[in-house]
């Protein structure tokens, strides 16, 4: 299997393990979602989402791009704290949660032309001193 296989089965698998996760958090929040039966017909129906995204730059990377704040707070923060409220461990969740936040930091303290700290008014990045 080729490092581009494995990349892409390595992000299915956490797409497909984070909405089994959202789905357990709805179905125990009683929410009932449309078109949604069961595990299978929910998967298919964000699969199916992400298939037809797959050419698209996601707000979340744009706004990191554009040194903004994403909206993960209403996507991947609400199952977070949704699932804190009915008792449901969301660990990829939590983790895709936690990595943006911290991507939101690194692109709020660095300039992204030359990741210099935007605290920073002279000198070399740290990185670059010798």
């Amino acid at each position: 299997m080729g490092e581009a296989t494995v990349q892409l089965c390595a992000e299915r698998d956490v797409r497909v393990r984070a909405c089994e996760l959202w789905l357990v958090v709805a179905r125990a929040a009683g929410v009932i979602l449309p078109g949604v039966r069961d595990r299978e017909s929910g998967i298919a129906a964000a699969m199916e989402i992400a298939t037809q995204m797959a050419d698209a730059f996601s707000s979340t990377a744009q706004d990191l791009n554009r040194n903004r704040v994403t909206e993960i707070d209403a996507l991947n923060g609400y199952i977070v704290r949704r699932g804190a409220e009915v008792g449901v461990p969301v660990p990829v969740n939590n983790a895709l949660f936690t990595l943006v936040k911290l991507a939101e930091r690194s692109s709020a303290m660095f300039d992204s032309s030359d990741r210099r700290s935007r605290h920073t008014t002279s000198g070399p990045a740290p990185s670059e001193k010798k």
